[in-house]
């Protein structure tokens, strides 16, 4: 419900960019787990919430860039470690009295605890770039992949270039949303394609270029909607020898006369599709998540801005009045529409009210849970603060003052670590 790029995923809301997950909600690049909760660049997990940059972790609260953990309440940089809690190591025992006495289902107990959590992680180190298991990669939230440059948000990826949301892919360059696929070039949305080039949303196809919504397909030029069909330009069938003719053709006249958009951007054969002919304006895509503006700088740059119309919701349930405790709240809070702490927003798309889905409530009961004061968009955007953009600076190791390549701008009040440095610290 309300979930975007998912790949064999269920009985999941609120998610984006996640791929074999179960039973969650509020969950953004996590993968391979179940039963979690405000979640963000999480592997092979189990029962955990707000949880970050992090791997293997069970039955746990309040972590980041942790790995193999188990039974753990706010850790940050843990390594295959059981029954601690800030820092502290104690026995089964005594974790298990200290996390009982917390009531995790009580919105204000939870918002103290985040922020001694937020508060106790900028002090502990950080790893410069996220990068587990990779050979010779230059990119960050980066899995089991060899020879990637300025490649983010991957995992088994070979010989990948520019390009961000890929996995298990090979030969790729310039791909977002890309999965299970190899000589890709300028795609989107796309899975289990080969050799496939400037399309949008194609999978299971080959030799398909500046297509769309097609799949199961292969020897396809300018098409849309086509399935189980070869050898068609603009969704016309013709000979192999036909098409091959056409389509040098058609290359070539791109060359001879391309198309010039509004801003004088030239578009040869080789260039995706122009943002002219795209569906939807800058604000109601990713770019504004990876690369938000103001409306004057959209427009200033040539782009569409979506004018968000009014909403003629009526809140019954308004700020401040939302059960402070997930043990108060009862049957019927499904029938309500509670106003958004944001009231509309327009920096996170806020639709200034939402509703709790009535699978949603026995989520938050089973994991006691307290409902939300913000809306789906507006949490999908808090996820995405503790989510680096993908962009690569040049800072200085805290520890052996070297100069080292990473995601985190000079700006920002966090401690970096070199890779090497990183690793000889957390061990």
């Amino acid at each position: 419900y309300l979930s975007f790029a998912l790949r064999e995923s269920e009985n999941i809301l609120y998610a984006g960019r996640t791929k074999t997950i179960k039973n969650s909600i509020d969950v953004t690049y996590t993968h391979f787990s179940e039963l979690m909760y405000d979640t963000v660049n999480v592997e092979k997990s189990y029962n955990s919430q707000h949880t970050y940059d992090s791997e293997g972790i069970v039955d746990s609260s309040f972590m980041s860039s942790c790995r193999n953990c188990q039974n753990c309440f706010g850790g940050v940089n843990l390594r295959s470690a059981n029954n601690i809690f800030f820092g502290e190591h104690l026995t089964k025992d005594e974790y298990k009295e200290k996390v009982g006495k917390l009531n995790l289902g009580n919105r204000s107990e939870v918002k103290k605890l985040r922020e001694k959590f937020d508060d106790y992680s900028l002090k502990q180190i950080h790893r410069a770039l996220e990068l587990v298991n990779c050979t010779n990669c230059v990119g960050n939230y980066l899995i089991n992949s060899k020879d990637c440059h300025y490649v983010f948000d991957g995992f088994e990826l070979e010989n990948a270039r520019h390009s961000i949301w890929v996995f298990s892919s090979k030969d790729i360059s310039d791909c977002y949303g890309l999965g299970g696929s190899n000589n890709a070039y300028e795609t989107i949305g796309c899975e289990d394609v080969s050799n496939c080039y400037f399309d949008n949303i194609v999978e299971f196809s080959a030799y398909v270029f500046y297509s769309n919504l097609c799949t199961s397909s292969q020897n396809l030029f300018g098409c849309v909607g086509l399935k189980n069909k070869e050898y068609c330009i603009l969704n016309k069938r013709y000979s192999k020898e036909e098409y091959l003719e056409l389509v040098k053709k058609i290359k070539e006249d791109m060359d001879k006369n391309p198309y010039i958009d509004s801003r004088g951007i030239v578009y040869k054969y080789g260039e995706f599709f122009p943002s002219d002919l795209s569906p939807f304006s800058y604000n109601e895509t990713v770019a504004q998540e990876f690369y938000p503006k103001s409306k004057e700088e959209i427009i200033n740059l040539g782009y569409r801005f979506y004018e968000q119309g009014t909403k003629n919701y009526i809140p019954t349930i308004h700020i401040g009045d939302i059960p402070e405790d997930i043990s108060s709240v009862k049957d019927g809070f499904t029938e309500e529409i509670i106003e958004c702490k944001n009231k509309g927003a327009v920096e996170t798309q806020c639709t200034s009210a939402f509703k709790i889905m009535p699978e949603e409530l026995s989520f938050y009961r089973k994991q006691g849970i307290p409902i939300p004061e913000y809306c789906p968009n507006c949490r999908h955007y808090a996820r995405l603060a503790k989510h680096l953009p993908p962009q690569i600076f040049n800072r200085t190791c805290a520890k052996c003052k070297k100069e080292t390549l990473s995601a985190y701008s000079p700006d920002r009040l966090e401690i970096i670590y070199c890779q090497e440095c990183y690793q000889q610290e957390v061990v």
